[in-house]
Protein backbone atom coordinates (compact mmCIF):
# COMPACT_ATOMS: atom_id res chain seq x y z
CA UNK A 1 0.00 0.00 0.00
CA UNK A 2 2.14 2.96 -1.29
CA UNK A 3 -0.09 5.29 -0.18
CA UNK A 4 0.25 4.46 3.27
CA UNK A 5 4.16 4.51 3.13
CA UNK A 6 6.28 7.58 4.83
CA UNK A 7 9.04 8.93 2.33
CA UNK A 8 12.05 9.91 3.89
CA UNK A 9 15.27 12.06 2.46
CA UNK A 10 18.71 13.06 3.50
CA UNK A 11 21.25 15.24 1.29
CA UNK A 12 24.76 14.10 2.67
CA UNK A 13 26.80 16.90 4.39
CA UNK A 14 23.59 18.87 4.95
CA UNK A 15 21.30 16.60 6.66
CA UNK A 16 22.32 14.76 9.82
CA UNK A 17 19.28 12.86 10.11
CA UNK A 18 16.39 11.09 7.85
CA UNK A 19 14.38 13.79 7.19
CA UNK A 20 10.33 12.95 6.69
CA UNK A 21 8.53 14.21 3.95
CA UNK A 22 5.84 15.96 4.03
CA UNK A 23 2.32 15.23 2.15
CA UNK A 24 3.65 17.08 -1.02
CA UNK A 25 6.40 14.65 -0.70
CA UNK A 26 9.02 17.61 -1.71
CA UNK A 27 12.92 18.46 -0.26
CA UNK A 28 13.78 22.21 -0.54
CA UNK A 29 17.10 23.47 -0.11
CA UNK A 30 18.28 26.65 -0.35
CA UNK A 31 21.97 28.51 -0.39
CA UNK A 32 23.79 25.38 -0.70
CA UNK A 33 27.84 26.19 -0.84
CA UNK A 34 29.36 24.97 -4.76
CA UNK A 35 30.36 21.50 -5.10
CA UNK A 36 28.79 18.15 -5.22
CA UNK A 37 26.08 15.98 -2.83
CA UNK A 38 24.37 13.07 -2.75
CA UNK A 39 20.63 13.17 -2.59
CA UNK A 40 19.43 10.06 -0.98
CA UNK A 41 15.19 8.97 -0.60
CA UNK A 42 13.64 5.82 1.26
CA UNK A 43 10.50 4.96 1.97
CA UNK A 44 9.58 3.42 5.65
CA UNK A 45 6.15 1.71 5.92
CA UNK A 46 3.94 2.32 9.12
CA UNK A 47 5.27 -0.92 11.03
CA UNK A 48 8.41 0.64 11.11
CA UNK A 49 10.11 -1.06 7.89
CA UNK A 50 12.42 0.57 5.47
CA UNK A 51 12.73 -0.33 1.94
CA UNK A 52 15.55 0.23 -0.33
CA UNK A 53 17.15 3.68 -1.07
CA UNK A 54 17.30 5.32 -4.30
CA UNK A 55 20.12 8.13 -4.80
CA UNK A 56 21.70 10.39 -6.67
CA UNK A 57 24.76 12.45 -7.08
CA UNK A 58 24.25 17.02 -7.70
CA UNK A 59 26.69 19.40 -8.66
CA UNK A 60 26.30 23.30 -7.59
CA UNK A 61 27.77 25.24 -9.61
CA UNK A 62 29.31 28.55 -7.81
CA UNK A 63 27.89 31.94 -8.13
CA UNK A 64 30.27 34.35 -9.87
CA UNK A 65 30.86 36.27 -6.37
CA UNK A 66 32.11 32.71 -5.27
CA UNK A 67 34.67 32.32 -8.05
CA UNK A 68 38.29 32.31 -7.33
CA UNK A 69 39.14 34.80 -9.85
CA UNK A 70 35.97 36.94 -7.60
CA UNK A 71 38.11 36.43 -4.80
CA UNK A 72 41.85 37.12 -6.46
CA UNK A 73 39.89 40.47 -7.30
CA UNK A 74 38.86 41.24 -3.84
CA UNK A 75 42.29 40.28 -2.65
CA UNK A 76 43.95 42.89 -5.61
CA UNK A 77 41.33 45.30 -4.66
CA UNK A 78 41.91 45.39 -1.11
CA UNK A 79 45.69 45.64 -1.72
CA UNK A 80 44.78 48.17 -4.06
CA UNK A 81 42.94 50.21 -1.28
CA UNK A 82 45.22 49.38 1.23
CA UNK A 83 48.26 51.09 -0.99
CA UNK A 84 46.15 54.00 -1.27
CA UNK A 85 45.36 54.33 1.98
CA UNK A 86 49.10 54.42 3.17
CA UNK A 87 50.12 56.87 0.35
CA UNK A 88 46.98 59.26 1.40
CA UNK A 89 48.74 58.89 4.85
CA UNK A 90 52.12 59.55 3.84
CA UNK A 91 51.14 62.52 1.90
CA UNK A 92 48.72 64.02 4.69
CA UNK A 93 51.94 63.43 6.96
CA UNK A 94 53.81 65.43 4.36
CA UNK A 95 51.49 68.09 4.18
CA UNK A 96 51.32 68.27 8.22
CA UNK A 97 55.13 68.74 8.20
CA UNK A 98 55.45 71.24 5.87
CA UNK A 99 52.54 73.16 7.76
CA UNK A 100 54.98 72.71 10.92
CA UNK A 101 58.08 74.24 8.42
CA UNK A 102 56.13 76.99 7.18
CA UNK A 103 54.83 77.63 10.80
CA UNK A 104 58.16 77.80 11.93
CA UNK A 105 59.11 79.60 9.28
CA UNK A 106 56.81 82.33 9.77
CA UNK A 107 57.21 82.71 13.75
CA UNK A 108 61.28 83.06 13.02
CA UNK A 109 60.20 85.63 10.36
CA UNK A 110 58.09 87.37 12.96
CA UNK A 111 60.32 87.03 15.81
CA UNK A 112 62.92 88.58 13.52
CA UNK A 113 59.92 91.99 13.00
CA UNK A 114 59.15 91.74 17.14
CA UNK A 115 62.72 92.07 17.72
CA UNK A 116 64.05 94.96 14.85
CA UNK A 117 60.37 96.55 16.17
CA UNK A 118 61.78 96.17 19.81
CA UNK A 119 64.67 97.40 19.36
CA UNK A 120 63.08 100.33 17.33
CA UNK A 121 61.11 101.19 20.33
CA UNK A 122 63.78 100.67 22.90
CA UNK A 123 66.93 101.58 21.70
CA UNK A 124 66.25 103.59 18.98
CA UNK A 125 63.80 106.21 20.77
CA UNK A 126 65.52 106.58 23.33
CA UNK A 127 69.04 107.47 21.79
CA UNK A 128 66.65 109.99 19.61
CA UNK A 129 65.67 111.50 22.94
CA UNK A 130 69.44 111.62 24.32
CA UNK A 131 70.63 113.43 20.86
CA UNK A 132 67.80 115.65 20.90
CA UNK A 133 68.95 116.93 24.36
CA UNK A 134 72.22 116.62 23.35
CA UNK A 135 71.55 119.75 20.65
CA UNK A 136 69.89 121.36 22.96
CA UNK A 137 72.81 120.86 26.01
CA UNK A 138 75.38 122.24 23.18
CA UNK A 139 73.68 125.73 22.81
CA UNK A 140 74.10 125.89 26.50
CA UNK A 141 76.44 124.68 27.95
CA UNK A 142 78.82 127.76 27.46
CA UNK A 143 75.97 130.80 28.10
CA UNK A 144 74.65 128.57 31.24
CA UNK A 145 76.97 125.88 32.83
CA UNK A 146 74.06 124.86 35.30
CA UNK A 147 70.95 124.49 33.03
CA UNK A 148 74.04 122.61 31.09
CA UNK A 149 74.30 120.58 33.99
CA UNK A 150 70.31 120.01 34.52
CA UNK A 151 70.00 119.22 30.68
CA UNK A 152 73.13 116.46 31.10
CA UNK A 153 71.07 114.63 34.24
CA UNK A 154 68.06 114.22 31.98
CA UNK A 155 69.92 113.03 29.48
CA UNK A 156 71.43 110.59 32.21
CA UNK A 157 68.11 109.17 33.19
CA UNK A 158 66.77 108.97 29.63
CA UNK A 159 69.97 106.97 29.01
CA UNK A 160 69.30 104.63 32.15
CA UNK A 161 65.90 104.50 31.09
CA UNK A 162 66.43 103.51 27.82
CA UNK A 163 68.91 100.73 29.28
CA UNK A 164 66.39 99.04 31.54
CA UNK A 165 63.93 99.27 27.90
CA UNK A 166 66.25 97.34 26.28
CA UNK A 167 66.57 95.13 29.46
CA UNK A 168 63.07 94.49 29.55
CA UNK A 169 62.54 94.47 25.82
CA UNK A 170 64.93 90.95 25.84
CA UNK A 171 63.48 88.95 28.77
CA UNK A 172 59.82 90.37 27.03
CA UNK A 173 58.45 92.20 29.80
CA UNK A 174 56.36 95.63 29.76
CA UNK A 175 58.02 98.80 29.24
CA UNK A 176 59.96 99.81 32.31
CA UNK A 177 57.89 103.36 32.71
CA UNK A 178 54.73 101.29 33.68
CA UNK A 179 56.14 98.96 36.10
CA UNK A 180 56.64 101.88 38.83
CA UNK A 181 54.11 104.24 36.77
CA UNK A 182 50.23 104.05 35.44
CA UNK A 183 49.89 104.79 31.71
CA UNK A 184 48.64 108.40 32.38
CA UNK A 185 51.82 109.54 34.01
CA UNK A 186 53.97 106.96 31.57
CA UNK A 187 52.55 109.34 28.69
CA UNK A 188 53.08 112.37 30.66
CA UNK A 189 56.50 111.33 31.13
CA UNK A 190 56.91 110.99 27.69
CA UNK A 191 55.89 114.43 26.41
CA UNK A 192 57.84 116.17 28.97
CA UNK A 193 60.65 114.31 27.57
CA UNK A 194 59.96 115.57 24.01
CA UNK A 195 59.60 118.76 25.30
CA UNK A 196 62.66 118.87 27.23
CA UNK A 197 64.49 119.94 24.52
CA UNK A 198 63.11 123.73 24.11
CA UNK A 199 62.63 123.21 20.66
CA UNK A 200 58.99 122.04 20.79
CA UNK A 201 55.84 122.64 23.35
CA UNK A 202 53.97 119.41 24.49
CA UNK A 203 50.85 119.08 25.60
CA UNK A 204 49.17 115.82 27.66
CA UNK A 205 45.60 115.55 28.28
CA UNK A 206 43.68 112.37 29.71
CA UNK A 207 39.75 112.64 29.81
CA UNK A 208 37.28 110.02 31.00
CA UNK A 209 37.01 107.90 34.29
CA UNK A 210 41.15 106.83 34.53
CA UNK A 211 41.35 102.60 34.61
CA UNK A 212 43.81 100.07 34.68
CA UNK A 213 44.07 97.98 31.15
CA UNK A 214 45.46 94.95 30.20
CA UNK A 215 49.16 95.10 30.37
CA UNK A 216 49.41 94.49 26.24
CA UNK A 217 46.73 97.06 25.60
CA UNK A 218 48.71 99.57 28.07
CA UNK A 219 51.83 98.49 26.62
CA UNK A 220 51.08 98.97 23.21
CA UNK A 221 49.45 102.51 23.58
CA UNK A 222 52.47 103.56 25.19
CA UNK A 223 54.57 102.31 22.86
CA UNK A 224 52.65 104.00 19.72
CA UNK A 225 52.21 106.99 21.78
CA UNK A 226 56.34 107.30 22.71
CA UNK A 227 56.83 105.75 18.84
CA UNK A 228 53.97 109.23 17.12
CA UNK A 229 56.20 111.83 19.84
CA UNK A 230 59.13 110.65 19.19
CA UNK A 231 58.54 110.97 14.98
CA UNK A 232 56.98 114.44 15.65
CA UNK A 233 59.97 115.63 17.46
CA UNK A 234 62.05 114.82 15.38
CA UNK A 235 61.19 114.44 11.63
CA UNK A 236 57.64 117.03 11.83
CA UNK A 237 59.52 120.23 12.04
CA UNK A 238 56.47 121.67 14.25
CA UNK A 239 56.02 123.42 17.29
CA UNK A 240 53.71 121.90 19.12
CA UNK A 241 52.56 118.21 19.43
CA UNK A 242 48.71 117.61 21.51
CA UNK A 243 48.49 114.15 23.24
CA UNK A 244 44.61 113.00 24.05
CA UNK A 245 44.02 109.70 26.11
CA UNK A 246 40.47 109.23 25.82
CA UNK A 247 38.96 106.67 28.30
CA UNK A 248 35.33 105.50 26.88
CA UNK A 249 33.13 103.06 27.76
CA UNK A 250 34.52 100.05 25.95
CA UNK A 251 38.08 100.90 24.38
CA UNK A 252 40.77 103.48 24.75
CA UNK A 253 41.50 106.80 22.42
CA UNK A 254 45.21 107.35 21.94
CA UNK A 255 45.43 110.69 19.70
CA UNK A 256 49.00 112.01 18.76
CA UNK A 257 48.92 115.27 17.10
CA UNK A 258 51.59 117.72 15.69
CA UNK A 259 51.12 121.16 13.40
CA UNK A 260 54.64 120.48 11.75
CA UNK A 261 54.66 119.95 7.73
CA UNK A 262 52.87 116.35 7.10
CA UNK A 263 54.00 113.27 6.17
CA UNK A 264 53.93 112.66 2.18
CA UNK A 265 51.88 109.00 0.88
CA UNK A 266 55.87 107.98 -0.24
CA UNK A 267 57.14 108.22 3.17
CA UNK A 268 54.32 106.40 4.63
CA UNK A 269 54.19 103.29 2.53
CA UNK A 270 57.92 103.40 1.69
CA UNK A 271 59.59 103.79 5.22
CA UNK A 272 59.82 100.11 6.30
CA UNK A 273 61.72 99.49 3.15
CA UNK A 274 64.06 101.79 3.87
CA UNK A 275 65.27 100.31 7.66
CA UNK A 276 62.69 102.51 9.21
CA UNK A 277 60.54 100.42 11.59
CA UNK A 278 58.22 102.95 13.34
CA UNK A 279 55.33 103.29 11.21
CA UNK A 280 55.25 99.55 10.93
CA UNK A 281 55.65 98.48 14.23
CA UNK A 282 52.93 100.89 15.06
CA UNK A 283 50.80 98.63 12.93
CA UNK A 284 52.04 95.67 14.24
CA UNK A 285 51.13 96.60 18.17
CA UNK A 286 47.65 97.84 17.27
CA UNK A 287 47.14 94.70 15.38
CA UNK A 288 48.05 92.48 18.08
CA UNK A 289 45.47 93.96 20.30
CA UNK A 290 42.88 94.04 17.62
CA UNK A 291 43.11 97.66 17.46
CA UNK A 292 42.48 100.38 14.72
CA UNK A 293 45.46 102.94 13.98
CA UNK A 294 44.84 105.94 11.82
CA UNK A 295 47.38 107.84 10.44
CA UNK A 296 46.41 111.13 8.82
CA UNK A 297 48.50 113.63 7.09
CA UNK A 298 48.20 116.44 4.96
CA UNK A 299 50.96 118.30 3.36
CA UNK A 300 52.15 121.46 5.53
CA UNK A 301 48.83 120.69 7.85
CA UNK A 302 50.61 118.48 10.19
CA UNK A 303 50.02 114.71 11.21
CA UNK A 304 47.79 112.71 13.63
CA UNK A 305 47.69 109.54 14.46
CA UNK A 306 44.92 107.81 16.51
CA UNK A 307 44.29 104.80 18.11
CA UNK A 308 41.27 103.22 19.08
CA UNK A 309 41.49 99.68 21.23
CA UNK A 310 39.41 98.01 23.09
CA UNK A 311 39.17 98.23 27.14
CA UNK A 312 36.49 96.85 28.92
CA UNK A 313 35.38 98.99 32.16
CA UNK A 314 37.46 97.84 35.30
CA UNK A 315 37.15 100.89 37.41
CA UNK A 316 39.92 101.14 39.82
CA UNK A 317 40.09 105.09 40.33
CA UNK A 318 38.08 107.74 38.50
CA UNK A 319 39.05 111.24 37.63
CA UNK A 320 36.81 113.52 35.33
CA UNK A 321 39.99 114.84 33.52
CA UNK A 322 43.59 115.06 34.11
CA UNK A 323 46.08 117.37 32.03
CA UNK A 324 49.59 118.25 32.00
CA UNK A 325 50.67 120.43 30.03
CA UNK A 326 54.87 121.19 29.25
CA UNK A 327 55.75 124.34 27.57
CA UNK A 328 59.38 124.62 26.40
CA UNK A 329 61.09 127.80 27.97
CA UNK A 330 60.25 131.64 26.19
Amino acid sequence: MPERARIQYRLDGVNQSWVDAAAARVATYTQLRPGTYRFRVRARAEGGAVGPEASMEMFVRAAWYQTWWFRGLLVAAAAAALSLLIQAVSRARARAHAERMRQRFEAEINERTRMARELHDTLLQGFQGVTLQLHAMRRTVIGSPRDAESTLSRILDLADLSLRDARAMVWDMRAPELEVLDLRAALQAATAAAAASGEITADCRVEGSLRRLSPAVEMAVLRIAKEAIANAARHSAGSTIAVVLSYETNTVRLTVRDNGRGLDADAMTGATTRGHWGLAGMQERATQIAATLEITSVDGGGTSVTLVAPAPQRPLYSSRASRSSVHSPS
